[in-house]
């Protein structure tokens, strides 16, 4: 996996922090800064979400790949720098996998996975104030396998919501 660190003065470029660095020679234009940092994974990813998911609070990365049985946390420095992964074992293979806010908002992204087992279809919900993925996840069942996971408030109310949607049906799970 490699990680391109944006350049907050290709974003901001009038900022007076970006105008200091531009007048000492400090700066560039290009929108992403140099080297960017390679990470070997065991799985190539097909999800990847950002979050401080240990409750360090430095943000770190959650990668998994369709069909794969484990998830892998690399844990952040708070440097743009990142351990090497670890695996997470899961009650299932992958199907899908979306990372932000869910149920009550608490200022911790969750990590929520739909997965395929041997008992059925079923998400798995990582949250809580321990770091997500330092948490046992909360088991739902489905009544068939996943293959999209959206978060919001779609009953109007003040928790974060879920909506799986499974081939042509959709579920809300309410936050």
């Amino acid at each position: 996996m490699t990680v391109y660190r944006g350049n907050i003065d290709a974003i901001y470029p009038n900022s007076p922090e970006a105008q200091l660095r531009k007048s000492t020679g400090q700066s560039t234009d290009a929108p992403f800064l140099s080297p960017a940092r390679i990470f070997e994974l065991p799985e190539s990813p097909d999800f990847l979400s950002a979050g401080d998911f240990d409750a360090d609070g430095h943000w770190d990365l959650a990668a998994g790949a369709l069909g794969s049985t484990r998830l892998y946390l690399l844990r952040g420095d708070g440097h743009g720098g990142f351990a090497a992964p670890e695996s997470v074992s899961l009650a299932g293979a992958i199907t899908a996998m979306i990372g932000g806010e869910a149920g009550r908002p608490d200022g911790l992204i969750d990590l929520v996975l739909a997965l395929r087992s041997a008992h059925g279809a079923q998400l798995a919900i990582f949250q809580g104030p321990e770091g997500a993925l330092c948490t046992k996840p909360e088991a739902i069942p489905l009544p068939a396998e996943a293959n999209e996971l959206a978060l919001g408030r779609f009953y109007g109310g003040p928790f974060i919501d879920l909506a799986a949607a499974l081939g042509s049906r959709l579920v809300l799970v309410r936050g």
